[in-house]
Parts: C-alpha cells; sequence; structure tokens
C-alpha cells in the first residue's frame, strides 16, 4: 500500500469524506466541518500523486488536531488566527509524514537535495524545502556526508 493509498484509509478510519469537486479558483483542497467531517478535493487541479497526498494528508490533519476554524454569519476570523491555524496543522503535518529519522535515512541514501528527496519519499520539492525549513527553525540539524571537491 503506498502513502496516498494509507491517507485515503486514515480518511476512512476517521469517518471523514472525501468529496472530489471544483469550488475554488485558487485552492485544490479544503476541510469543512458541520455535523460531518468533509474535505473537499479538486482532482482536476492536483498535479501528481505527491501533490494529492500533501493537500489530503493536511486536511486530514485539521481534522485530527482539532486546528479548525469556523465562519459564522458575516463574522470572520482574524486573518493572523487562521494562519497560526494553518501553520500548527503544517507543523503536525511534518512531523508525521517526514520526522527527522526518514529525513536522515534519505540523506544516508545519498539523496543530496531537495529534489532527490522529495523523489525518495514521493513528495513535492515544496513540501520538502518547508520541512527542512521547520526542522532548521526549531534547531535540528543533519548530517550530511562529506563531499570531494575537485
Amino acid at each position: 500500500m503506498d502513502d496516498l493509498e494509507m491517507v485515503y484509509d486514515e480518511a476512512y478510519n476517521e469517518n471523514i469524506e472525501i468529496i472530489n469537486m471544483h469550488f475554488s479558483e485558487t485552492k485544490k483542497a479544503a476541510c469543512v466541518c458541520n455535523r460531518t467531517n468533509n474535505i473537499l478535493l479538486d482532482k482536476a487541479h492536483i498535479t501528481s500523486s505527491a501533490e494529492e497526498k500533501e493537500k489530503l494528508g493536511r486536511e486530514v490533519m485539521h481534522i485530527k488536531t482539532g486546528n479548525l476554524f469556523y465562519i459564522q454569519g458575516n463574522k470572520y476570523l482574524l486573518p493572523s488566527y487562521k494562519k497560526s491555524l494553518e501553520v500548527r496543522t503544517k507543523h503536525a503535518y511534518i512531523r508525521k509524514t517526514l520526522p527527522p529519522d526518514k529525513l536522515q535515512q534519505a540523506i544516508d541514501a545519498h539523496c543530496l537535495s531537495i529534489g532527490e528527496i522529495a523523489e525518495y519519499f514521493d513528495h513535492t520539492p515544496e513540501f520538502v524545502k518547508e520541512t527542512f525549513e521547520y526542522y532548521e527553525g526549531v534547531g535540528l540539524e543533519f548530517v550530511w556526508p562529506e563531499q570531494d571537491w575537485l
């Protein structure tokens, strides 16, 4: 079973319904929670299985962590509060999906660029870059092999 199938299984086990539909010109996935937990996923605008896994995985993480925001009537959240929920969810998803030991495993397997690591784990380069930035921000360092320069 690949990682994308695991994300779909996780959603199923959490009783999260995934609805494939076009809903926005700018977003590819969104979590909609009311009486049931739904994720809207616009597969027509998702370009790879890696991107689908990441979009869906983050939305599942919103539900699992409770980092949800509600817009009721004409009351809107402060942008800073909404952003903090997005950041907390992203960090939780990073810690779950690519923990430091897995990243070190890829480095030890001689994946020495963002692109190689992304390919190794079937993630997008943008996600891998965000992952390294997050771990760097919390003070983690990775052991890179010595390079022989001529």
